[in-house]
């Protein structure tokens, strides 16, 4: 980057990456990183889209169709890579029950998600993949191809009480046509209120195959 001139005050860059690896996963606040680097929302929002041109990360737009609860409009920001992420936090592999493992395993999927579309052609920013959140604070991860809502949580056992929050508020809308939480679980189920619950494996050889957006595939 400062080969290329793309950024001038590389100190303040340096200072912002660190910024943003601590906040991936989650909704970008520019008025916070802006006052914490002490540069302007402008130039953060430019070095976002430094991030993106360069692969580094991935933003992940607002699902804003509902209309029961009114959803936030804001994005949320992934980097590419957990390792990545790791050196520049400068942390160890996180340990099972810690929350940064939850967070790393979202990411995970995050990531599958958004290489299964750009293989096949298609643009994750571009309605192919999403998230939900209300003011209330409400959430779903993922939302993919305007299709299938996708929760992800790291549990072995998915408390179906606590965990299904969010894509049961979803389901209200009756705008997506599958619901979904990808876990640890030993077996694929489906939960009374028509949630399915995947393990990760599960997902992953669906979503590979093509699977995932057919309807046979949830018999």
């Amino acid at each position: 980057m400062q080969v290329e001139g793309s950024v001038r005050n590389i100190p303040a860059f340096s200072n912002f990456l660190l910024f943003a690896a601590i906040s991936s996963g989650e909704q970008i606040n520019y008025s916070n990183i802006a006052s914490d680097v002490g540069m302007s929302q402008n130039s953060i929002k430019a070095w976002y889209s430094i991030l993106t041109d360069m692969l580094v990360g991935n933003e992940i737009p607002a699902y804003v169709e509902t209309r029961k609860r009114k959803a936030v409009a804001v994005g949320k920001y992934y980097f590419f890579d957990v390792g990545v992420l790791r050196a520049i936090l400068n942390m160890a592999p996180p340990s099972e029950n810690t929350s940064e493992y939850g967070k790393f395993f979202e990411h995970y999927i995050c990531h599958e998600l958004i290489t299964y579309l750009d293989y096949n052609g298609a643009d994750y920013r571009n309605r192919g993949l999403c998230y939900w959140r209300t003011q209330s604070g409400l959430e779903v991860d993922f939302i993919y191809k305007n299709q299938v809502a996708v929760e992800v949580k790291v549990a072995h056992l998915i408390n179906e009480k606590k965990d299904l929050k969010g894509l049961r508020a979803l389901k209200e809308e009756a705008l997506c046509e599958k619901y979904i939480v990808v876990c640890r679980e030993g077996r694929k189920r489906k939960t009374v209120d028509g949630i399915y619950i995947y393990p990760f494996e599960v997902f992953l050889e669906e979503l590979w195959s093509g699977k995932l957006v057919t309807v046979e595939s949830f018999e």
